[in-house]
Order: C-alpha cells, then sequence, then structure tokens
C-alpha cells in the first residue's frame, strides 16, 4: 500500500469550491506513479526491460469530493495480479478517514 498526503488547492476546485473530478483522478494517477517509482525493484525492471505500463480499465465511486484547502489522503493499493494484468484500488479519504472516492483500476505492462 502507498500512502500520499495532500492539501486540495484553489486551481483544482471549480466556483462551488468542490475539487473536480478530473483533478482527483489526477491526483490518484500521480500517486500510482509514486507507488511505481518508490518500488526500485519494479521501476529498474521496468527500465531495464524497455516496457511501460498503462490503464486499461477505471470504475469511479464518488461519495463526495473534497473542499479547497481540505487535508485529505490517497492511498493506493495492488489487490490482484494475473498474468500481464494488475488490479489497484485507490481511495480518497479526508482527514477523519471517511472516503471520498474510490477507483478500481485494471493496467498491465
Amino acid at each position: 500500500m502507498y500512502l500520499h498526503k495532500h492539501r486540495v488547492g484553489f486551481a483544482e476546485c471549480g466556483a462551488d469550491g468542490t475539487m473536480r473530478v478530473a483533478d482527483a483522478l489526477s491526483l490518484m494517477v500521480n500517486c500510482c506513479q509514486y507507488q511505481e517509482t518508490s518500488d526500485k525493484r519494479l521501476h529498474e525492471y521496468l527500465k531495464r526491460k524497455n516496457l511501460a505500463t498503462f490503464l486499461y480499465s477505471v470504475q469511479i465511486d464518488i461519495m463526495r469530493m473534497p473542499s479547497v484547502l481540505e487535508e485529505i489522503e490517497i492511498r493506493v493499493k495492488i489487490y490482484d495480479l494475473k498474468n500481464m494484468l494488475g488490479f489497484r484500488r485507490i481511495t480518497i479519504s479526508d482527514s477523519n478517514g471517511h472516503l471520498c472516492a474510490i477507483v478500481n483500476a485494471i493496467g498491465g505492462v
């Protein structure tokens, strides 16, 4: 599991003061990339084999969008591997641990 803490910025929010869905997804994608590059063995393996990871499918469930200046946590967990496919769950939670959004993603190499 990989955890990234973030404070919602003004540029990530719409006129209503809540985070835009596209910005939430960008944070989630970034967190996945942080996870991949933090695992030195995986990062070196992909680099040595000239491989990249690809996103095939995403399912998004939004409970609520965080507000401007709110402290949030983005977590990534790989929960299954099948052949060339990896299954990840990415969540955004508020400072009280309540889920704001969940993404189930399928990707490959």
